[in-house]
């Protein structure tokens, strides 16, 4: 019989049967490159066997709260603010986003793009 017909005869899904003549637990004849043929009585003798244990567990251990990653502490927005303030005084220009980023650390690029419109429009509308 085929893996196929094995599969519906003993109540398995047909990766199962192939899985077991690989593994060994169920001997199949092979012929050719894609042919493979069950004896009836391989079959019955490969569903008598009990089935061997899990190697390894089917569940997940749970994540302790210490493995996760601690949330990066966001800096208060008066010191972006004074930040992007002295760098202007000193440089004459507005700081681009991905150094605002890199000066605070704990900042998402998002805020460091929210802090550098508002420095924009702040320095913009003082200006002559």
């Amino acid at each position: 019989m085929t893996p196929a017909q094995a599969a519906s005869a003993a109540g398995v899904p047909r990766a199962r049967i192939y899985a077991w003549i690989r593994t060994g637990r169920l001997p199949a004849l092979r012929i050719g490159e894609r042919t493979i043929r069950i004896a009836p009585a391989d079959l019955e003798r490969a569903l008598a066997e009990p089935s061997p244990p899990p190697s390894r567990p089917r569940t997940k251990t749970p994540r302790r709260h210490t493995d996760r990653k601690a949330p990066r502490q966001r800096p208060p927005n008066d010191e972006v603010i004074a930040w992007i303030d002295d760098f202007y005084r000193r440089y004459d220009r507005i700081p681009p986003r991905d150094e605002i980023w890199r000066a605070f650390q704990g900042l998402t690029k998002v805020d460091a793009e929210r802090h550098l419109r508002d420095a924009r429009s702040r320095l913009w509308s003082t200006e002559p």
